[in-house]
């Protein structure tokens, strides 16, 4: 999930059971890294494999970049075997994509 303002928005949707399951935000931008979502204890990460280690499912949260980060960034993680994740696109409609290399 980026930590943007897609991200704080799509966090105030969700219940606070829901929300205690997300492990963290990544974003490049290093403004953001170090720093949590509004209103939340969500950490933003730098995007490394280490920060997807442990995490069962991203959400994307960045709906102009979706397709790109997607295709540039995770799909190589994935391809690669690093780690196994679903992945929920948001960009469009919401829909989770189950992703086998």
């Amino acid at each position: 999930m980026g930590g943007g303002s897609h991200a704080n928005s799509l966090i105030t949707y969700l219940s606070t059971e829901i929300c205690k399951k997300i492990v963290c935000a990544i974003d490049k931008d290093q403004r953001r890294q170090g720093t949590y979502l509004q209103n939340s204890n969500i950490l933003i990460l730098e995007p490394r494999i280490e920060n997807l280690k442990n995490i069962d499912c991203v959400v994307m949260a960045m709906p102009i970049y979706e397709k790109i980060v997607f295709e540039q960034e995770i799909q190589k993680i994935l391809f690669e075997g690093k780690v196994k994740l679903d992945i929920i696109f948001t960009s469009e409609m919401i829909q989770i994509q189950k992703i086998i290399f």
